[in-house]
């Protein structure tokens, strides 16, 4: 048997907060050893969530979202336009 195969027959027979518990720990190791996964780019974010200088956009929710610079923002950081 494989480890990956008993990796999923022991999740099979755990309870829910053990196997939260266990996923998160894998969402770590993975980061930890594939930096430029998606889960080590969110994870290294973490820190910053609350700095709203460190995401692109950032508006309060009772902002309106000014399309055009939007799109012209995304154009020239390479984005093409989307035919919606």
């Amino acid at each position: 048997m494989t480890a990956k195969e008993q990796l999923l027959q022991e999740i099979q027979h755990s309870p829910e907060p053990l196997i939260k518990e266990v996923l998160d720990f894998l969402l770590f190791a993975k980061s930890r050893n594939y930096p430029h996964s998606a889960e080590a780019k969110a994870i290294s974010r973490l820190p910053d969530q609350d700095d709203p200088t460190k995401w692109i956009t950032s508006i309060g929710e009772d902002e309106q979202v000014d399309e055009k610079a939007l799109n012209a923002w995304l154009e020239k950081k390479g984005y093409q336009k989307a035919n919606v």
